[in-house]
């Protein structure tokens, strides 16, 4: 078995970015300091910024190794160029938009090594400190539509997830892609992620596909990665149309035809609810608050027109951005 005693697990950090110049600086910094005693190495893919996020690359990591994308590819395309150029035994897929602990990343290693873990998820807060719901013993194609029914129908009783934060390393189904640590030896020679999965619902596949296949999905916790993403606009357009795409791809692939068609008619009831939702608190709410719930209201018709092919997705993604302005 590796451990840090000897032959120590090399590792090699993969951030995909993509217009990311407000978090990569700090991101590249904090994980530089977190494995300074890890032989390790840096590989960047650029899905087409137009910042300033690679001379920022340059500044902080000169010695990354970078990909750089004409277009925006997504995600899991991106995750998968860097891994057919990683070398270490171990790929660490961060997102920009996160920073390092500063000391426990060789810890995680050591356990991943001694326990033959396939993925490895650390623990995920917010800047604050609070933790993320980052793990989830469900990973199936009813769990997808119960939580998406659960949504529609704001029944929050519906939607199971984990009540405690366990103090010790537990085997899970799923894991919040933010942060994965992956033993390469699993994956050689096949594509990791898969690739019709644009943004988001690529790692629910991964983490499915490997526990099915004996791999051991283990959240850790004693390690613990800061992540601000979920600190956005939980209603973006983007956000709400790529997660309904992955999910009805997921559903088809793990579930079949049925099962798919049974995540679309949920996303309809999704959507539509939240729109009448809006729209009523639009009339009973005043001021600012009625006026932003019925721009909310305005978004979620767009995308129950799209949603039913009456626009296309980027007149869905023009029209919610100048709601905006």
């Amino acid at each position: 078995m590796d451990t840090l005693e000897n032959s120590a697990p090399r590792v090699s950090v993969i951030v995909v970015t993509h217009n990311s110049d407000a978090f990569i600086a700090r991101c590249l910094a904090s994980i530089q300091h977190a494995l300074s005693e890890v032989p390790h190495e840096i590989v960047i893919v650029d899905n087409a910024s137009v910042d300033d996020t690679i001379a920022i690359v340059h500044e902080v990591a000169a010695n990354a190794a970078i990909i750089r994308n004409s277009e925006n590819v997504g995600f899991a395309q991106a995750c998968n160029q860097a891994a057919r150029l990683a070398k270490a035994r171990y790929w660490f897929f961060l997102n920009p938009d996160t920073w390092a602990q500063d000391h426990g990343f060789g810890e995680m290693l050591v356990y991943a090594a001694k326990n033959s873990a396939a993925i490895v998820g650390p623990r995920l807060t917010d800047p604050d400190g609070t933790v993320h719901k980052s793990w989830d013993q469900r990973n199936s194609v009813c769990s997808v539509l119960a939580d998406v029914l659960s949504l529609a129908f704001f029944l929050r009783a519906l939607r199971r997830r984990p009540a405690m934060q366990p103090n010790c390393p537990i085997n899970v189904r799923f894991l919040v892609g933010a942060a994965l640590l992956i033993d390469s030896k699993r994956f050689r020679g096949e594509a990791l992620f898969d690739e019709r999965f644009f943004f988001t619902g690529e790692e629910r596949d991964l983490c499915l596909r490997t526990a099915n296949n004996g791999g051991r999905v283990v959240y850790y916790p004693h390690y613990t990665i800061t992540h601000i993403g979920g600190g956005g606009d939980g209603h973006s357009c983007f956000h709400i149309s790529q997660w309904i795409n992955s999910m009805k791809t997921f559903s088809v692939k793990h579930g079949g035809r049925g099962c798919g068609l049974a995540v679309r008619a949920a996303f309809f009831f999704y959507i539509l609810d939240y729109m009448i939702a809006f729209y009523v608190k639009s009339i009973f709410k005043r001021d600012r608050m009625a006026l932003r719930n019925y721009m909310l209201f305005l978004r979620y018709r767009q995308l129950l027109r799209w949603y039913w092919g009456l626009i296309k997705y980027d007149e869905l993604l023009y029209s919610c951005a100048k709601m905006k302005e």
